[in-house]
């Protein structure tokens, strides 16, 4: 377990993780050596929050139906 460049976990600032496991569709999951936070990516894991391409909320609220607000 060697620090890795460019890693540094959001949780703790460990610069070391450890690979634990692969699913059984072959991903790989690995943890951060100092807090045991689990992750598929280390390099996404090292991006703030905010850096992070994520989905937005908006599948969440509901959506007018368009072909009514046209009828009214």
């Amino acid at each position: 377990m060697l620090p890795r460049p460019g890693f540094q976990c959001r949780v703790c600032s460990s610069p070391d993780f450890v690979a634990v496991g692969k699913s059984r569709l072959g991903a790989k999951f690995y943890a951060c050596a100092g807090c045991s936070a689990v992750f598929m990516d280390p390099g996404k894991w090292s991006k703030p929050a905010h850096e992070q391409a994520v989905p937005g909320l908006a599948h969440l609220s509901p959506r007018l139906d368009r072909r009514r607000e046209g009828e009214g």
